[in-house]
């Protein structure tokens, strides 16, 4: 199994997109590594971006549509997280919460078509959607946001 510099085991790697936490209407590619101890957005050329401990995980929310998304309510300074990864989704929420259990951490599961987004400055509410077309979007703005999935 593969370490990483700190000796933690990866329990799951995938490439994903990120939403910018001020503005969900941008995406950026990472790579999301999840360890027996953490989580990690990785960006090529610079390394690491984000480090999440399990304790700082209070719960992992997703929508009932086939959208990807998984938003990582959390205690960090910088706010919740949200990331997409159109075919590793149901398999990384499982993989996180196991690897947080075995730390002792038992993180909430949320799924549900109404979540909120804390990006520091406010909480505010998003929507997934049923939209039109072949590609996810993201609509809205500083009250709140609709992510428009395709069916």
């Amino acid at each position: 199994m593969e370490k990483i510099s700190d000796g933690s085991k990866v329990v799951q790697s995938f490439n994903c997109t990120k939403f910018h936490r001020k503005n969900l209407k941008k995406e950026v590619p990472r790579k999301f590594v999840v360890t027996e101890n953490d989580l990690y957005l990785i960006t090529t050329g610079i390394g690491l971006k984000d480090k999440i401990p399990f304790s700082n995980v209070k719960e992992i929310g997703c929508s009932t549509k086939k959208d990807g998304c998984i938003i990582f309510h959390t205690s960090e300074p910088k706010g919740d997280l949200m990331i997409r990864s159109d075919d590793k989704c149901i398999e990384a929420v499982s993989q996180i919460y196991l690897a947080a259990k075995n730390k002792g951490k038992d993180i909430k599961i949320t799924v549900n078509d109404n979540q909120n987004f804390n990006n520091t400055k406010k909480t505010v509410p998003i929507e997934f959607a049923a939209g039109s077309g072949g590609k996810l979007t993201v609509t809205g703005g500083k009250d709140k946001f609709v992510v428009n999935v395709p069916n």
